[in-house]
């Protein structure tokens, strides 16, 4: 979103009150209709083959003017709570979140989380505010797209060309208004998804899109348009948020009246297969029914190339921690249908504020008042990925000091994450990046740190990234991101991989010091494994203006902290010790204890048994013994789960436990069966007899035998001692 030259309001006052109103109004209704979502097909995409070379001599042959480009009202936008509705699929949550705060922090070590490769990407050319910060990596090149333009470098961040996003489109564009960048590098297609808006505040009101010939960005394109307003010329689309699945590519966004107002979300469903192969197409367009069934519903990104839905998630109750889930499901030639999946809920306990009181909270180095820190948004989802049959979704949350909105109140951003299940709205995890310290300014209070912004990637290890936007008093707006390995349950302590440089402080003639309005975080797609995120940072002023600079860093996962399993005897027996051998590369923190864990006799680590430990940072061995208490069988697992940091070996071994005293029946199998004949002549057995490891016993009458048993007698075969 860019900025205007004139704001039309301030937060606090009449506006503010009145979503309070609204907010309570919404919350005492108890009953909810069924939403249903209808798709229109539009036959309007006929694609524009474009040459980048062509749009580039253009723009270097007719460099445009440096101007400030006047966009929409930026005043916040407050979406009163919806109710829950009656009868529904409504999924609390029962578990406990995964907090990551000043006292739960995993201490990954700063090696594991530098990055390999960084670089400054697009800085600020006075043109627009906030620059939205997009990005996508291909296999070549990396591809900037901010509000004020298009920037290609190499991936090592060289050979930088720019060129203005309106020459960029201006084969099909209708305004000089083109706004709020999204683009994707589909590793499946090996192509980039390039969407920008045209016409902000406008009755000519379009959605963008450019698909790339090749995995080349500097190449040609297939350039479409799509009208976003057709017999609603009032309104106007805002904030798109894109995704896609093997079959649809999805652009989700906000219609605004001209005034400023919301109306509703809409969609738009566009087939793959025919703009990867530049032929016209229809897009499928689904509007909600007002402004109260939906606001910014995110699309996730699907990461295989099987999964035939798309799911889509919007905050819904941000006061009960609720959440609403979405799917597009539908394949070729059918048309794209949405549907409800349920309401993932957090429960109020864990409920959260919109936004803050007053507008550039958000604290930074040098701010002489409440007023004079950064904005930092409000809550909407940020972007979701769905990977592994698992939807994780990141969005900003906000908190106060009071739990409300005070004018005084102290006000922080969190990161907030989920993992939900697709197909039922069940939330297998979610937690927070939060830090709740405070900083005395004087005659107010700041936190400590604050975030907003957050963008989430997951590798093909399951490990997550969140890259975010990190504000403290103690430094200039900066950029910072946390790791969770796969397997692990919270993320890495922050690691700013780009600090700003200068206080930053620019409204043109506004309320809002605005940032953002998004990062990027991506996953490498020449492996799969390495992430990369693109930030923003405050850097030298020109003179007049205080300025904003983007930044690409690549984390090398192969830097992280691995733990691998190498070498252990097939079979434990119980109360035996066994060298349980392992390396681990990066480094670890002392204290650092490696636990040996073993799993139920299903191969599952639900409830581990640790059964070894050892203190130290490097590679080693673990002494394993089992206790007499776990069952025999051949299903076990082990691995090792290391302290500080926590991080979970990336393998496990197979292997069969002995227990120590296991009784031995008809059914059980070898090595554990033998035969031991009783030929005494005229022998009565009466008591209970245990026999070594691998015995059983078998009564075998002879004609010179005579066996009796006593009525109580009991004949049983017991490991009492390992055989191996």
């Amino acid at each position: 979103m860019k900025t205007i030259k004139k704001f039309d309001a301030d937060l606090h006052g009449h506006k503010f009150k009145q979503s309070l109103l609204l907010s309570l109004f919404f919350l005492s209704i108890t009953s909810y209709g069924q939403s249903t979502y209808e798709t229109i097909t539009r036959s309007e995409g006929t694609p524009v083959i474009s040459n980048f070379q062509d749009r580039l001599n253009e723009y270097l042959s007719n460099p445009r003017e440096v101007e400030i480009e006047p966009k929409k009202p930026g005043d916040k936008i407050f979406i009163p709570p919806n109710p829950l509705p009656k009868e529904k699929n409504i999924q609390l949550f029962n578990g406990k979140p995964s907090i990551t705060d000043s006292e739960n922090f995993q201490t990954l070590s700063l090696p594991s989380l530098a990055p390999s490769v960084g670089f400054d990407a697009i800085i600020d050319n006075i043109a627009t505010i906030p620059p939205d910060v997009a990005g996508a990596v291909g296999p070549t090149h990396v591809m900037t797209t901010l509000n004020n333009g298009i920037q290609y470098q190499d991936r090592a961040g060289g050979n930088a060309t720019f060129i203005d996003d309106n020459d960029f489109f201006s084969t099909i564009r209708e305004t000089t208004s083109v706004y709020d960048p999204k683009i994707l590098f589909d590793p499946h297609t090996q192509r980039f998804y390039f969407f920008d808006l045209d016409g902000a505040n406008s009755a000519t009101s379009n959605l963008l899109l450019a698909v790339s010939h090749t995995s080349d960005p500097t190449g040609s394109w297939y350039l479409y348009k799509f009208k976003t307003n057709i017999g609603e010329t009032t309104i106007w689309f805002d904030f798109p948020t894109i995704g896609y699945n093997k079959d649809w590519i999805v652009a989700s966004g906000n219609m605004f009246q001209v005034d400023g107002s919301f109306e509703k979300a809409k969609l738009f469903v566009i087939k793959k297969s025919d703009v990867l192969s530049g032929l016209a197409t229809s897009v499928n367009e689904i509007a909600f029914a007002n402004s109260s069934s939906g606001f910014t519903v995110a699309p996730a990104v699907v990461a295989d190339n099987t999964t035939n839905y798309i799911p889509l998630m919007s905050n819904w109750n941000n006061g009960l921690g609720a959440y609403k889930l979405f799917k597009i499901t539908g394949v070729p030639p059918s048309a794209p249908s949405l549907s409800d999946v349920g309401f993932p809920i957090l429960g109020a306990a864990n409920g959260w504020l919109g936004g803050t009181y007053y507008y550039n909270q958000a604290p930074q180095m040098d701010m002489t008042s409440r007023t004079n820190g950064v904005d930092d948004g409000d809550h909407r989802m940020c972007n979701l990925v769905l990977k592994n049959g698992n939807l994780w979704a990141v969005h900003t949350a906000f908190f106060s000091s009071s739990g409300g909105y005070g004018p005084t109140d102290t006000y922080r951003g969190a990161v907030q994450w989920l993992n939900v299940n697709p197909n039922t709205a069940a939330i297998n995890e979610w937690g927070r990046i939060i830090d709740n310290g405070t900083t005395n300014m004087g005659s107010y209070s700041v936190p400590t740190n604050s975030f907003a912004f957050p963008s989430l990637a997951i590798n093909d290890n399951e490990d997550v990234l969140i890259n975010f936007a990190h504000f403290s008093p103690t430094t200039y707006p900066s950029s910072s991101y946390a790791l969770k390995l796969g397997g692990s349950s919270t993320f890495s302590s922050n690691y700013t991989y780009k600090a700003g440089v200068e206080h930053y402080y620019k409204r043109y003639g506004g309320s809002r010091n605005r940032w953002g309005d998004y990062f990027t975080a991506l996953v490498d797609p020449v492996n799969g494994i390495d992430f990369w995120s693109l930030g923003e940072y405050s850097t030298t002023n020109n003179g007049t203006y205080d300025r904003w600079a983007t930044y690409w860093a690549k984390l090398s996962m192969s830097m992280a902290n691995e733990i691998t399993l190498t070498s252990i005897s097939g079979t434990l027996c119980a109360e035996k010790d066994y060298n349980l051998n392992f390396t681990a590369a990066g480094t670890y923190t002392a204290g650092n204890m490696f636990k040996a864990e073993l799993s139920n006799n299903a191969g599952t680590f639900g409830a581990p048994v640790q059964v070894g430990s050892l203190a130290g940072t490097t590679s080693g061995i673990v002494i394993t013994n089992v206790p007499a208490s776990v069952l025999g069988g051949n299903g076990y697992k082990l691995r090792i789960v290391s302290t500080n940091p926590v991080i979970t070996s990336t393998n496990s071994l197979n292997v069969t436990v002995i227990p120590k005293d296991l009784a031995v029946g008809s059914g059980t199998l070898a090595p554990f069966e033998a035969v031991e004949d009783i030929t005494a002549q005229d022998v009565e057995i009466t008591g209970n007899k245990q026999y070594k490891a691998g015995k059983s016993i078998t009564l075998i009458a002879t004609p010179t035998t005579n066996v009796s048993t006593g009525a109580n007698a009991v004949f049983e075969a017991k490991i009492v001692g390992c055989p191996y």
